[in-house]
């Protein structure tokens, strides 16, 4: 079993002693979780995957999470197997166009303060475009944008919009 997400990656002691999760990934998990495949399938070098954690007998051990990924890299992702999704289950197709947020506000729970990360305009149109197919899949056909800050760039919306 393998966890990720904002409490987890942020208390993975705590995880770990309330759970029996294998793994927990912290920070981004795409590149993490596709390392953690990769090494589950051959050599099981755990400590080369960036911020993995693992149970090693009645040890924790933690690796630094690998930093944030690039626009570029958000850009290349492959787009979520929605066609496997199981109709009428889910409300909505949750779609992201940046990461984090610009801000540091003290009392904000977002993860990724001052790391704002936009993708562009014409590559999040291409997104929609391509997932649109899988909103009959949804209960309300339609999509949920969960960017934490997705109108900080007013002219890329008015973009996306466009």
């Amino acid at each position: 079993m393998v966890l990720g997400g904002i409490h987890p990656g942020g208390y993975p002691e705590h995880v770990f002693s309330k759970c029996r999760a294998d793994f927990i990934v912290a920070g981004e998990g795409e590149i993490p979780l596709v390392r953690l495949v990769e090494e589950l399938s051959g050599g099981r070098d755990f400590a080369s995957v960036p911020g993995l954690g693992w149970r090693d007998g009645d040890r924790i051990r933690l690796q630094p999470n690998g930093g944030l990924a690039s626009v570029d890299a958000v850009e290349r992702l492959p787009d979520p197997a929605y066609d496997l999704l199981p109709s009428g289950i889910y409300e909505s197709l949750s779609i992201e166009s940046a990461r984090g947020c610009k801000f540091k506000c003290t009392f904000c729970s977002t993860k990724f303060l001052g790391s704002w990360r936009g993708v562009s305009a014409g590559n999040f149109v291409d997104r929609l475009e391509r997932m649109q197919r899988y909103l009959k899949r949804t209960r309300y056909k339609v999509f949920s944008i969960i960017d934490d800050l997705y109108t900080l760039d007013i002219q890329r919306v008015a973009d996306v919009t466009r």
